[in-house]
């Protein structure tokens, strides 16, 4: 038996603290589950965003935001560095919205003359950083990594620019780049290693969704990461006296515990 993961502890387990949050632009816009101009309608003060878009009437108005707000804020850094990472959209904003596999806005965007400034409303250790390439730009040369390629890749300091009549293409472009890049990942070399592995994957972890399979219903067997290439990788754990299988008549496995075991066998299943 299968069921999706809905509780908001989501938003952070995966974050890797102490380091900065990379983002991979091909991956996010190729891995994205929605990518939409809203306008920000409100916040629920439980770490709930909600949301009109400019384009459909009946599609998805609402995202896990990372933060109990009752309305957008600027994170405090100095005024003169004008930094957007950790800020959230104040109601009444238009806004890019892009989310990834926790049903979650992984990214922001807001209209800069023709491009979407792109920034990360989560921070971890210090300012995210983007990883991208033509057409996309960084927000000032100034922020430009040191190991950056300005005629190819670049990597820049709290955010990117990406022009509006390019992200369709962009879109469309990546979305089959991650699929591929997805099918030549060398699945062997995570087995016998901790479940933690795959979420730290540069790939893996822009999956679009979660879900376990408990067989019997209440005895954990497996998770399931699901792409946007319809496949669904299958993590199976390796049962020990030190990491006993999880049982739970409620189906409330404990994913810290999950994540510390080692992985016994991992195939895509289908």
């Amino acid at each position: 038996m299968k069921f999706k993961i809905l509780t908001i502890c989501l938003l952070f387990q995966f974050q890797t603290f102490g380091r900065p949050i990379r983002i991979v632009v091909a991956d996010l816009l190729g891995s994205a589950t929605y990518i939409d101009e809203v306008v920000i309608t409100k916040y629920d003060g439980k770490g709930k965003i909600y949301f009109l878009s400019l384009k459909y009437k009946d599609t998805i108005n609402s995202a896990s935001c990372g933060r109990l707000l009752t309305n957008g804020w600027n994170f405090p850094y100095r005024k003169e560095e004008n930094n957007w990472t950790e800020n959230q959209p104040f109601i009444g904003d238009t806004v890019l919205v892009i989310m990834d596999g926790y049903d979650r806005v992984k990214v922001y965007g807001k209209r800069v003359k023709n491009n979407f400034r792109l920034w990360s409303p989560l921070m971890s250790g210090s300012l995210a950083y983007f990883d991208f390439e033509n057409p996309i730009k960084p927000i000032e040369k100034t922020k430009l990594l040191n190991n950056s390629d300005t005629n190819k890749t670049m990597a820049c300091w709290d955010g990117c620019l990406i022009p509006v009549d390019k992200l369709d293409f962009l879109v469309k472009n990546y979305k089959a780049k991650f699929s591929k890049k997805i099918n030549s990942i060398n699945l062997k070399q995570f087995k016998g290693n901790p479940v933690y592995s795959i979420f730290y994957n540069d790939t893996l972890v822009y999956f679009r969704d979660l879900v376990w399979v408990d067989e019997p219903p209440g005895k954990f067997h497996s998770l399931l990461l699901t792409y946007n290439n319809g496949k669904s990788l299958e993590i199976v754990p390796l049962i020990d006296e030190q990491h006993p299988r999880q049982f739970s008549a409620k189906r409330q496995f404990d994913m810290e515990k999950f994540k510390q075991m080692k992985i016994q066998k991992i195939d895509w299943s289908n």
